[in-house]
């Protein structure tokens, strides 16, 4: 699996360079690309393990094949059962792995690798989101321009809305910074503008305290993000926030049940693998194993990527959208399992 790793992930680095180094931007070059390659490689690895499980586990278990070892346990009575089990121990050490990059080193590789990108775009230390960020709560709609270093927000522009959807209050501040006691963000240098059934009436204040959940995570560089970058908890604090909103979250809860069910995928696959080597891959060569490997890899990648914007369109639960591969390989090697007995 190590040997499997490596491999995939040279070949992800080169080509991942190759695409960031086609982007002109200035202050963004050769140093910049390979900086925001590196950070960006925990969350290529942790989508690369299920694959590197499967492949692993089909080239070691074929080595033994090879040799006729297989065939000896075989004959010695071992089962399939105690086979897996076997095959399951190092496929289990890299389940453990995907879980710690998946939850820590990778979300944290993302925010950094996209807050390095922007500022190396702009030259600047303030991350700015391309077209704005907008968030929602209640009756209220913010739009927060950019992000600098300490985590302030900068360019923060509030529309308060009443019940019947009328504008109430139009507000402008220049940064806020976030109370952490209070749970409170306080708002400098604040244009705000009051309409009402007399009129519109136009103030300037130099604070204004903005009570809200709207933590520095949600509305800080995490927005850069796609759902697949980020970790389980910071899933399930996205989908409850666009649920408490009434947004759709249905991208999110995509990615949520993915990262859930990756295990269950992992093992599945070790299964799989050694179900071929049992089976009708048991006296074919290396290269054959590879390439029959390589392209269950690709048709279990397939149908996730196919399964996953169909739940979307049909409204199919995304907890079935993400099983229904797993399923699909577990049945598998279940039947393969079944016929070599």
């Amino acid at each position: 699996m190590l040997v499997v790793l490596i491999a995939f992930a040279g070949l992800n680095i080169v080509f991942q360079l190759v695409d960031e180094l086609r982007e002109k931007y200035v202050g963004y070059g050769f140093g910049q690309a390979v900086i925001y390659v590196l950070l960006t490689l925990p969350r290529r690895v942790y989508e690369l393990i299920p694959y590197v499980a499967f492949l692993g586990t089909l080239v070691g278990l074929g080595q033994l094949a090879s040799q006729n070892e297989l065939t000896v346990l075989r004959a010695a009575g071992v089962s399939v059962r105690r086979l897996f089990t076997s095959a399951a121990f190092p496929a289990t050490g890299a389940l453990l792995i995907a879980l710690l990059l998946g939850e820590y080193l990778a979300p944290w590789g993302e925010e950094a690798a996209e807050g390095y990108k922007a500022q190396a775009r702009q030259a600047s230390t303030t991350i700015r989101f391309w077209g704005g960020h907008w968030y929602r709560e209640g009756g209220l709609f913010m739009d927060v321009a950019a992000m600098d270093a300490s985590g302030h927000l900068v360019g923060v522009r509030q529309f308060f809305l009443d019940d019947a959807r009328h504008l109430r209050i139009a507000r402008h501040a220049a940064t806020a910074r976030y109370l952490q006691e209070e749970r409170a963000w306080m708002l400098s240098d604040v244009s705000e503008t009051l309409l009402d059934d007399e009129g519109t009436h136009a103030r300037h204040l130099d604070e204004v305290r903005w009570p809200s959940d709207a933590t520095p995570e949600l509305l800080g560089i995490r927005v850069l993000l796609g759902p697949s970058n980020l970790s389980i908890r910071g899933l399930a604090t996205q989908i409850a926030y666009m649920e408490r909103e009434e947004l759709d979250a249905s991208r999110y809860k995509l990615a949520y049940w993915s990262k859930v069910l990756q295990p269950i995928a992992i093992l599945g696959l070790a299964l799989l693998a050694l179900c071929f080597i049992i089976g009708p891959l048991r006296e074919v060569s290396m290269g054959t194993r590879l390439a029959v490997g390589t392209l269950t890899g690709l048709a279990f990648k397939y149908l996730e990527d196919i399964l996953g914007p169909m739940s979307m369109v049909f409204h199919i639960p995304a907890a079935v959208a993400v099983a229904l591969p797993i399923a699909v390989c577990w049945l598998a090697a279940y039947l393969l399992v079944r016929r070599s007995q």
